[in-house]
C-alpha cells in the first residue's frame, strides 16, 4: 500500500470513529500529495461541513465533482452543501443529476425533494418524496420530507399522516414531531398538537421552533397566558424571531389585564429588537405641496381579508389626478380581492421573498411620498421597511396599536376610536379621520324579517369573533347577561374552529364556573362559505362583541344582517373598534360605557322583540346610507388627511 493510500486509511478510521480533528489533518496530507484525488476532495469536504467550515466543504465538494461528475454518492453530498449554501438552484440540479445517475437512490430523491419545495414547486417536490419512498417505504426522512410539502399544500390529513409515519418510524424524530404539531393544529385537533409539540420540546429544549409552535396552540386555544409565557420563551430561545415576536403583540392585545403603557413598552422593544441601524437618508422629493403625490401601499392583506376589503374600495375611489398608488404587495393566494386592488393601481410589485432593505430601495427608487404601512403588525406584513424611511411620510393604517417606531409619523384613527381623553400611548402622531372604517354596501341577499325570538319564544344572543377574544372577564359578563335574560341561549360560531374539542372545553369550563349550564351554548363549527355564514344571523336576536378585542369586520356583518351588536367600549383602538363602526352607523344606543352598562343595554334588548323587528328593517339601509358605506366620500377624508400630512412635510 503506498503512502497515500495509508494515510487515507487511517484518515477515514479517524473519520468514521468521530476523530474529526485528526481526519482533517491526515486527509490534508492526502491533499497535499495528491491534489485531485476526489475520494479524499470528497470526504474531507465532508469533515469540514461536520467541523462548521461550509466554505471549505464546498470548494472541495466542487472540485471533487468537477473529477467525478459521475459520482451520484459525491453529487448527492455536493447538493446537500449548495443548499446549506443558500444556492437552491443549484442544489436541486445537483440532486437531480444524482437520482438521473441512480434512479434508485433514495436519499437522493429525498434531497431533491427538499430543494424543489425550496424552490416553490410542490408538485414535482411531493412527486420526489414519493419516489423516495417507493424506493425506502421506511425512510422516516422522506416521510417528513413529504409531510412538508402537504402542510404547504394545506393538506393537513395528508400531513399528518405523513409526520405520523414518520415519528412511528423514529419516535425522537424532534423535526417530524414539529411538523405533525403544525399539521395538527391546522385541522383543528388542538390537543393533538400540544401533545406532539411537548415531546418536541423535551427532545430538544433549546430549539425555538416547537416552543413557537406549542405558543400558537395555546393561542388558537384561548390560553392566553400560556401563549404569552410560550412566545416569551421562544424569544429567550431567539431574540430575532419576527413572528414570536409579532404573535406576542398579538397575544397582548387580546390580554383584558394590559396597560396602555405596557402596551407601548412590548411594541417599543419589537421596535428596538428588529429595527435596522439605519442612518436616515434625505429625500430628493420635489417640496411642491400641491402637487400630484405618490401614495405606496405595503401589505400582505390585500385579500379575501378586512384589510384588504377595506383598501379595495379606497383604491377605487381615489382621485386618480391628485393621488397616484404605488402597491407593494406580498401575496400568497391572491383571490378577486386581489384583481380589484392591481387593477385600482397605478403599479403593483410584487415583494415576496424580497428583503426589508431591497423593499425599501424600491420605494425610495420610485420616490414614493407618503408610504402607507397597513396592519404591518399582522400576517406576513413588513413593519421593519419603515425603520429604513424610504418616503418622507409614513403612515400606519389598520394596525392594532402604535408600531413602537419613531420612522413612522402617523396613527391614523378617528374621534370614537382615540377620543381626546385617550389613554392609549403611541409613537406616532394621532391623525383623525371622521371615521377610520370603510365597507362595501351591505350584502343584498336576504334576511330575516323578524328576529327568531319571535317564533323560537327565547332569545338567542350570539358571538361570530374569534375565540381567542373571548376570555374569563367576557364569559363572566356574558354569564350576568344570561342571567337577566331568562331561556336564552347564546351561540358561539368562528370559522370551524368550534369544532375542536379543546376550545369548547375552555369555554364551557369558563360558563360553567359562572353557573350557566352547557345547555344553554351552542357551538355552530362549519366552515361554511360567506352567504352561508351571513345566513346563521337569521338565527340571533343580538350579537355580544368581546372585549378587549372588539370585532370590526364582525361587527359590520352582524348589522348587516339586520342583528344589533352590543359592545363595552375599552381604553385602545382594539378596545373601540365596534364603537367607531356603531357611532359612524348612528347607533350610539348600542354603546356601553361600563359592565353594567353593557349587561343593562343587552337584556333590555332581549325584553323588547318590538325593537329587535325594527332594527331588523332599519339597520341594514342605516348602513348603506352611513359614512361606513360611502367610499368616494372615505377616500376624500383620506386624501385630505394625505395632503395634510403632506403640505406639514414640504413646510419643514
Amino acid at each position: 500500500m503506498t503512502d497515500v493510500a495509508q494515510t487515507l486509511a487511517a484518515a477515514m478510521a479517524h473519520h468514521r470513529a468521530g476523530r474529526l480533528a485528526d481526519a482533517s489533518d491526515l486527509y490534508d496530507r492526502v491533499l497535499a500529495a495528491s491534489p485531485d484525488l476526489a475520494e479524499a476532495l470528497h470526504l474531507s469536504a465532508l469533515v469540514a461541513l461536520q467541523r462548521g467550515g461550509l466554505d471549505q466543504a464546498l470548494a472541495r465538494l466542487d472540485r471533487a465533482a468537477a473529477l467525478k461528475p459521475d459520482d451520484a454518492v459525491l453529487l448527492n453530498d455536493f447538493g446537500v452543501v449548495l443548499r446549506l449554501n443558500g444556492r437552491a438552484q443549484e442544489a436541486a440540479a445537483a440532486f437531480a443529476r444524482t437520482v438521473a445517475l441512480k434512479a434508485d437512490y433514495a436519499e437522493g430523491w429525498h434531497n431533491l425533494a427538499l430543494a424543489r419545495r425550496a424552490l416553490g414547486d410542490l408538485p414535482a417536490a411531493a412527486a420526489a418524496a414519493r419516489r423516495a419512498l417507493d424506493i425506502a417505504p421506511k425512510f422516516a426522512a422522506a416521510h417528513h420530507a413529504l409531510g412538508l410539502v402537504l402542510n404547504h399544500q394545506d393538506d393537513a390529513a395528508g400531513a399528518m399522516a405523513a409526520f405520523g409515519q414518520a415519528v412511528e418510524l423514529a419516535p425522537d424524530f424532534a423535526e417530524a414531531l414539529l411538523g405533525l404539531g403544525i399539521a395538527r393544529r391546522k385541522a383543528g385537533r388542538l390537543d393533538a398538537a400540544a401533545a406532539a409539540l411537548r415531546r418536541a420540546v423535551a427532545l430538544r429544549p433549546e430549539w425555538p421552533d416547537p416552543q413557537m409552535q406549542l405558543a400558537l396552540v395555546e393561542f388558537h386555544a384561548g390560553r392566553l397566558p400560556e401563549a404569552i409565557a410560550g412566545f416569551r420563551r421562544t424569544l429567550e430561545l431567539d431574540a430575532q424571531n419576527v413572528d414570536a415576536g409579532r404573535n406576542l403583540l398579538y397575544a397582548l392585545a387580546l390580554a383584558p389585564d394590559a396597560t396602555p403603557e405596557t402596551l407601548l413598552a412590548a411594541r417599543s422593544e419589537f421596535a428596538a429588537r428588529h429595527a435596522p441601524a439605519q442612518a436616515a437618508l434625505a429625500h430628493a422629493n420635489d417640496r411642491d405641496p400641491e402637487r400630484k403625490l405618490k401614495i405606496g401601499f405595503l401589505s400582505s392583506d390585500l385579500t379575501r381579508h378586512p384589510v384588504g376589503e377595506m383598501v379595495a374600495p379606497l383604491l377605487a375611489a381615489r382621485d386618480r389626478r391628485r393621488f397616484a398608488a404605488y402597491v407593494y404587495a406580498d401575496i400568497v393566494k391572491p383571490d378577486a380581492v386581489t384583481a380589484r386592488c392591481r387593477e385600482a393601481a397605478d403599479s403593483w410589485r410584487d415583494i415576496s421573498g424580497k428583503s426589508d432593505a431591497e423593499i425599501a430601495a424600491a420605494i425610495r427608487a420610485e420616490e414614493v411620498d407618503i408610504l402607507v404601512m397597513l396592519a404591518s403588525t399582522f400576517d406576513r406584513n413588513r413593519p421593519m421597511v419603515a425603520a429604513y424611511r424610504p418616503a418622507p411620510v409614513q403612515v400606519s393604517l389598520f394596525d392594532m396599536g402604535s408600531s413602537g417606531l419613531d420612522a413612522i409619523d402617523y396613527f391614523m384613527t378617528d374621534a370614537v376610536l382615540h377620543p381626546p381623553d385617550t389613554a392609549e400611548r403611541f409613537t406616532e402622531s394621532l391623525f383623525r379621520l371622521p371615521s377610520l372604517f370603510v365597507y362595501e354596501s351591505p350584502v343584498a341577499m336576504p334576511s330575516a324579517a323578524v328576529p327568531p325570538v319571535v317564533a323560537r319564544g327565547h332569545v338567542t344572543f350570539g358571538s361570530f369573533n374569534n375565540p381567542t377574544k373571548v376570555n374569563a372577564v367576557v364569559v363572566r359578563l356574558w354569564a350576568h347577561i344570561l342571567g337577566a335574560v331568562p331561556g336564552a341561549r347564546l351561540a358561539l360560531k368562528y370559522l370551524n374552529n368550534y369544532a375542536d374539542a379543546a376550545v369548547r372545553r375552555r369555554i364551557l369550563d369558563l360558563f360553567a364556573a359562572a353557573g350557566v349550564a352547557a345547555a344553554r351554548i351552542e357551538f355552530l363549527s362549519q366552515n361554511e362559505d360567506r352567504a352561508a355564514h351571513l345566513a346563521r344571523y337569521d338565527g340571533v336576536d343580538i350579537a355580544l362583541d368581546p372585549f378587549p378585542f372588539t370585532g370590526a369586520t364582525t361587527t359590520f356583518q352582524a348589522l348587516s344582517m339586520g342583528v344589533p351588536v352590543v359592545t363595552l367600549a375599552g381604553d385602545r383602538f382594539v378596545a373601540r373598534m365596534s364603537a367607531s363602526i356603531l357611532a359612524a352607523a348612528g347607533l350610539d344606543e348600542l354603546i356601553a360605557a361600563t359592565p353594567d352598562d353593557y349587561v343593562a343595554k343587552a337584556a333590555a334588548l332581549a325584553a323588547d322583540p318590538a325593537r329587535l323587528t325594527a332594527y331588523r328593517r332599519e339597520i341594514r339601509p342605516r348602513l348603506a346610507a352611513s359614512a361606513l358605506c360611502d367610499s368616494a366620500g372615505y377616500a376624500r377624508n383620506v386624501e385630505a388627511a394625505f395632503r395634510a400630512m403632506w403640505r406639514r412635510w414640504c413646510a419643514q
